[in-house]
């Protein structure tokens, strides 16, 4: 971990000392500007370089990731503990129903790693819908019991040919909106499809 010290030596230029400033720092995003207070830098007397270390760039680092979210319409670090904590679901338990690893929800949720837009989406699907949870089952569970309802479509060796059909029931801005999919095995097989 990088540190400096007030009036050591600058590592860069080996000539003059560093001193400590700690003022107001502004970063743009897309056209927005966030100014974080008491952000320390050390500046060389002699060559004018600004060094900042580790610590004043960790603290920052949540900072920053919950001002690009907010600019890019994503939820923050604090919404998305907000969103596990209501639905009464651990890190490990909230990383299952969304088929993604515990530490990629601990760093969404410390500010380390943003979330993409599906996963955002999927966050605020279940906070407006929590039944939903009811319907998030893994793909090796979602494939068993397919197998199970219909056991001929697995030979091994062959190409397996299936067809499934899902229906879903969402609700948004008070809208009940049906969905109905159909899958199969990508062939234009009738008797895939009838199957």
């Amino acid at each position: 971990m990088e540190e400096y010290r007030d009036r050591e030596l600058c590592p860069l230029c080996n000539e003059g000392n560093l001193r400590k400033r700690d003022r107001d720092e502004s970063f743009n995003y897309k056209g927005q500007k966030l100014i974080i207070p008491n952000y320390t830098v050390y500046v060389c007397d002699k060559c004018n370089e600004e060094l900042v270390d580790e610590k004043t760039i960790n603290a920052a680092e949540k900072k920053l990731r919950d001002f690009h979210r907010k600019v890019d319409n994503l939820l923050t670090s604090d919404e998305i503990v907000a969103i596990r904590k209501k639905l009464g679901l651990t890190q490990e338990q909230l990383a299952e129903k969304l088929e993604i690893s515990r530490i990629s929800i601990a760093r969404y949720e410390s500010g380390q790693l943003t979330q993409g837009k599906s996963q955002d989406i999927h966050l605020r699907l279940l906070i407006e819908n929590p039944s939903c949870l009811m319907s998030l089952q893994s793909k090796e569970s979602l494939w068993m019991n397919q197998l199970a309802a219909k056991p001929s479509v697995y030979t091994p060796g062959r190409k397996p040919k299936y067809h499934v059909r899902i229906k879903s029931q969402v609700t948004i801005n008070n809208q009940t909106i049906l969905i109905d999919n159909t899958y199969n095995n990508g062939s234009n097989n009738k008797e895939a499809l009838a199957a």
